[in-house]
């Protein structure tokens, strides 16, 4: 009787084992190359995950491949009769959980398939970690070059600190501390035909936006007040709000403003405001508020400010700051507040520049250990 010589023969498994071990042998490889082939020369999500999924699919035969949750992606068509589905979850650091799943419509997977998978979606965990760690780089050294590039607008639309305005009966300070993020605080002053024009303003915004309208308001403060030295403060920023409101109000944005002017000759100092806080009037320890009289220049156009006169006598005081000196915090969370900016300056002694030194330190005492949130500007005008 004829036997058949494949039925029992030896051989058979060892044959069916050598099989299974080179089968395995093959896939440790393709591993393997996944992990110590070079890298994608882009660090973007999609391509990482790309090459890894690449590279697994023909090794696990696979048809699908997704992530969802904290990151999304898609690989492969859809499968709606997949025999082998297996998803694993990862936390992303700082963005939260994924759940990563593979599918294919051949078989199923066995322990050995999982375990490969197991070492898979490991990696796509960790390319998604190093592409949004790359990202928060990027976005971190845009954030400085743009900090940078405000830094230096700010600093070329601001007058010379070296070059400050010599007027019989007046000293005057100016000093603008911008915060790690620079907003749009400016301050301008000019001397023409021996009398003193000033101007001190607050661009909403912050950054490299911000930035850049100040520095074209302070351009406009500029022409102001060489066209307008013959009219008030309010011609001033009448023709400031004509030549930049509609700059302003179509990138959404204003500007509160205030300028002034003093004439030594008639010691009469003129204030128009619009939408500034705080300006203080000091005479005698006693604080009064110049209030606005008008919106932030960029809000609503044409409507005119009221100016403010005052005859000034010896010792007088006036102080000019945007918020970010009254809405400092301290460790606590308490703002410094107008209330005790107004106390302080009641009690402040000395020329422009020791009454401005006192408010910085003040300020700086209350602010201690505390992160600076906004750009703060303090400018002071003493008549002796």
């Amino acid at each position: 009787m004829a036997v058949s010589t494949e039925v029992g023969r030896p051989g058979a498994a060892v044959d069916s084992l050598t099989s299974a071990l080179i089968d395995a042998n093959d896939r440790l490889l393709g591993l393997l190359a996944l992990i110590t082939d070079e890298a994608p020369g882009s660090l973007d999500n999609d391509v990482l995950i790309t090459a890894i999924v690449d590279r697994a699919a023909p090794i696990l035969k696979l048809d699908r491949v997704t992530v969802n949750g904290a990151a999304d992606y898609e690989w492969g068509s859809d499968v709606d009769d997949a025999k082998g589905s297996w998803t694993s979850t990862h936390a992303i650091p700082e963005q939260g959980d994924v759940d990563i799943t593979f599918k294919r419509r051949g078989s199923r997977f066995n322990t050995g398939d999982t375990k490969l998978l197991s070492a898979v979606a490991k990696l796509m965990s960790n390319a998604i970690t190093t592409a949004r760690m790359h990202r928060a780089a990027m976005d971190q050294a845009m954030m400085a070059k743009e900090h940078a590039t405000a830094a230096r607008i700010t600093a070329a639309a601001l007058p010379d600190p070296e070059r400050i305005p010599q007027i019989d009966g007046l000293s005057c300070f100016a000093n603008l501390v911008p915060a790690r993020t620079t907003g749009g605080d400016l301050y301008a002053w000019r001397e023409i035909d021996g009398k003193l024009w000033f101007a001190l303003g607050d661009v909403s915004g912050k950054g490299l936006p911000a930035a850049v309208q100040m520095s074209t308001i302070t351009s406009a403060l500029d022409a102001g007040f060489r066209q307008h030295h013959t009219d008030g403060p309010e011609e001033v920023i009448a023709a400031v709000g004509r030549w930049v409101h509609h700059r302003l109000s179509e990138s959404g944005m204003f500007v509160t403003l205030a300028v002034g002017s003093f004439d030594p000759h008639t010691r009469t100092l003129c204030i128009a405001n619009s939408g500034h806080s705080p300006i203080v009037y000091r005479r005698n320890a006693k604080c009064r508020r110049i209030d606005a009289t008008a919106p932030p220049v960029g809000v609503i156009e044409g409507i005119p400010t009221i100016e403010t006169v005052i005859q000034v006598e010896q010792d007088d005081l006036l102080v000019l700051a945007t918020d970010g000196f009254t809405e400092q915090d301290n460790l606590a969370g308490e703002m410094y507040g107008e209330d005790r900016f107004d106390d302080t300056i009641a009690h402040a002694v000395g020329s422009a520049p020791e009454v401005g030194t006192f408010l910085l330190n003040e300020l700086a005492a209350h602010g201690i250990d505390c992160e600076q949130s906004d750009d703060r500007t303090l400018m002071v005008l003493h008549f002796s």
